[in-house]
């Protein structure tokens, strides 16, 4: 689990599900990783694929990554890192069928949009 080729054949697999899915019907989705770091590597491999997709701005982009966390997280993980006020605007645009975020990653213990 979490080896690189099997992340980017994942990746790989999901950009093209979910990009022909969109062709037939508008939509977003969800990932579940089986860890943070998985979740992290995933997202990477997925916004090298479609760098378009990809904001610093956690009010901007198409995929973004909710999980919870600390300061004392690795500096791999700290970039997906907000605060509850942001989490909680995330999950409002994850559920708007207007809004661009239609992908995101998500952590072992929460639930998130890719």
């Amino acid at each position: 689990m979490g080896a690189e080729p099997r992340i980017a054949s994942v990746a790989a697999d999901l950009v093209a599900h979910f990009e022909e899915r969109n062709n037939a019907q508008d939509g977003k989705a969800m990932v579940v990783a089986m860890s943070r770091e998985i979740c992290v590597h995933l997202y990477n491999e997925i916004i090298r694929l479609r760098p378009d997709w990809h904001s610093d701005d956690p009010e901007q982009g198409t995929i973004k990554i909710v999980m919870t966390g600390s300061a004392s997280d690795k500096a791999l993980l700290r970039p997906h890192i907000y605060s509850s006020q942001v989490k909680k605007r995330l999950e409002k645009r994850f559920k708007d069928a207007k809004d661009p975020p239609q992908a995101g990653d998500c952590a072992r213990h929460v639930a998130h949009r890719f």
